[in-house]
């Protein structure tokens, strides 16, 4: 809740001011401002949700005693005993955890990061001007 209000808080009121004199009423201003504007917002929150369901490890691992009751976060624990250490099992099955965790990341990048703005595209100050060749010669006339 804090996260998503922060975020609703940094949207500027100019423009919903900009809203209001082009007649946009308040329902269209939330409707066309404040969902696009909150998707960036909405993505990080259920990335967030689903890797902290994901990683349920202590509570299936205390109460779960029997195998086939146990949730897959704890696939990886399985292939490690008192005598044998397997770690091609183990990182393997650490991969195939890893995949339902990471989907939903790649799934929403584009719209998490569709809020942020634009990488500048050179290494000049973007209100600097073009110099001109003719000004800056090294040869002389």
């Amino acid at each position: 809740m804090l996260l998503t209000r922060n975020f609703v808080n940094g949207i500027p009121d100019e423009l919903f001011e900009a809203a209001r004199v082009d007649g946009a009423s308040a329902v269209r201003g939330f409707i066309h401002l404040i969902v696009p504007l909150t998707r960036p917002i909405a993505a990080a929150i259920l990335i967030f949700t689903l890797i902290g369901a994901w990683n349920n490890y202590l509570m299936p691992l205390v109460f779960l005693q029997s195998p086939e009751m146990q949730t897959i976060t704890l696939v990886p624990q399985f292939f490690v005993g008192q005598f044998s250490n397997d770690q091609t099992k183990i990182l393997a099955s650490a991969v195939l955890t890893a995949i339902p965790r990471s989907s939903p990341t790649c799934a929403c990048s584009a719209s998490s990061s569709a809020g942020w703005p634009p990488a500048p595209s050179s290494s000049r100050h973007p209100t600097s001007t073009p110099r001109d060749p003719r000004r800056h010669r090294t040869n002389p006339p």
